[in-house]
């Protein structure tokens, strides 16, 4: 008897030594999210740009370093990072990021997901399914549009990557890529110039294809390299 009550005072213990442990679940839900477009989406279309803003960025504003690419027959759109904060304190401009370190992978496939469903519903609306497609990433902007890319639902001519970097773990599917222009600028406070030549390099030897471009400036999007680009990309 007294064997049976030790017993059932263990399990007891063990029952309530689980039940303060503190666990975590995740839960799918339908989220709203917003982009900003320039261009008519019920005319004919050619070209659909998407542009991928950089952390701590708004959409709404990125999208108007774009407006010298504007012309009939090209939509440019800016997609906003889900996760939004005020850019200082509690209160003011409000901003958004791609993502964070915390829970990284779900925010990955989170955005992921919002862009794959965004592109389907622009060629919905536009019922041009042949429109061709190029994109453009900023700082951030450019690893959360390697993983868009590599998800292959959403298939570039062309892929420019504008002051930032691949996200680390595509660098070995180069084959799902379309030809990338790294633009660099010289006075980049986060990409040195010597750690971007090494960096196409590396990418180059993993069989992406690779073109360069380099400007005097800083971390920005310059409008008249910017021109420049797209001309050289369009009329390769």
């Amino acid at each position: 008897m007294f064997e049976a009550i030790k017993i059932v005072i263990t399990i007891e213990r063990d029952y309530f030594r689980i039940m303060n442990f503190v666990l975590k679940g995740n839960l799918l839900i339908t989220k709203k999210a917003r982009y900003f477009y320039m261009g008519d989406l019920q005319s004919l279309t050619n070209e659909i740009i998407y542009v991928l803003h950089g952390y701590g960025m708004q959409a709404s504003e990125f999208i108007n370093e774009f407006e010298v690419l504007a012309q009939p027959g090209r939509i440019i759109i800016a997609p906003e990072g889900l996760s939004r904060f005020y850019r200082k304190g509690f209160s003011g401009d409000v901003v958004a990021s791609w993502m964070t370190k915390d829970d990284r992978l779900d925010d990955i496939e989170d955005y992921v997901r919002y862009l794959n469903d965004l592109h389907l519903h622009i060629l919905d609306v536009i019922r041009q399914p042949s429109c061709k497609v190029n994109i453009l990433g900023f700082s951030q902007g450019v690893a959360t549009a390697s993983r868009w890319i590599a998800n292959k639902t959403v298939k570039p001519l062309n892929f420019v990557a504008w002051c930032g970097d691949l996200a680390s773990e595509i660098v070995d599917i180069a084959s799902n890529f379309p030809i990338v222009t790294f633009v660099y600028s010289s006075d980049d406070q986060f990409i040195p110039v010597a750690q971007a030549i090494e960096r196409s390099k590396e990418l180059s030897q993993k069989g992406f294809r690779v073109n360069e471009v380099f400007f005097e400036g800083q971390h920005v999007i310059d409008s008249q390299v910017l021109m420049n680009v797209w001309r050289q990309i369009t009329t390769d």
